[in-house]
């Protein structure tokens, strides 16, 4: 486990996807991050009783998520917006990188375009200005690109085809737009292979539009 983190933390690509990531972010939504006000999810938080919100959608696993939130990261009488905007920025990073690894992108250009779209996309954040719920869906979209991952490129069996769609099925159960989000991944991932088959080249990663197509999905 160490030497596996170790090694992920230490891929010049990774980390040039951390610093992009967490650069865009900050301009984005600095002044959320740091603010001084008590705005949107602070209030909110301040009269919240813990309660399991979204069941009723659908979307059970926000209610789990938000439970550990308040058991560990905040309370309902503190306001960490800059504390969990990094938590989202990591994940987020996360997510590209497994992207990334899936996707044989090693085009920096491409990657820093990917990563100013993924901290930005109101489909990835929702609402940033919420930021006590914007890591929560982050959550969702790391796993439905995680059980895209798991799904294209692990061997064929009944243990990794139960992973793969246990992983999405939590995705949707964070929201279902991240259902969305985990096809089209796949989709693309079988059709530049077909491309790969067909053309007898070399696996050249995707294209710009193709990464932004991945999110408008979801859209």
């Amino acid at each position: 486990m160490y030497t596996a983190a170790r090694s992920f933390f230490l891929n010049r690509r990774n980390q040039f996807i951390f610093v992009a990531t967490f650069m865009w972010g900050i301009l984005a939504h600095g002044m959320f991050m740091f603010r001084t006000l008590a705005i949107h999810d602070a209030v909110w938080g301040l009269f919240a009783q813990g309660k399991l919100t979204g069941v009723t959608l659908g979307r059970w696993l926000q209610g789990i998520i938000v439970t550990i939130d308040k058991l560990f990261i905040s309370n309902s009488s503190i306001s960490s917006p800059g504390f969990e905007g990094f938590i989202t920025f990591f994940t987020i990073a996360v997510m590209i990188c497994v992207l990334a690894e899936l996707f044989n992108m090693n085009n920096r250009i491409s990657l820093a375009v990917l990563c100013g779209y993924s901290v930005t996309n109101a489909s990835i954040l929702m609402l940033f200005g919420y930021l006590g719920f914007a890591y929560h869906y982050v959550v969702g979209v790391l796993l439905a690109v995680a059980a895209s991952w798991v799904l294209c490129t692990k061997e064929r069996s009944v243990k990794y085809f139960l992973l793969g769609t246990f992983l999405l099925y939590l995705a949707t159960a964070e929201y279902q737009c991240f259902f969305a989000i985990g096809m089209t991944i796949m989709l693309l991932y079988m059709i530049k292979r077909a491309e790969n088959i067909d053309g007898g080249g070399g696996y050249h990663g995707l294209t710009i539009g193709e990464l932004l197509f991945i999110f408008l999905a979801a859209e």
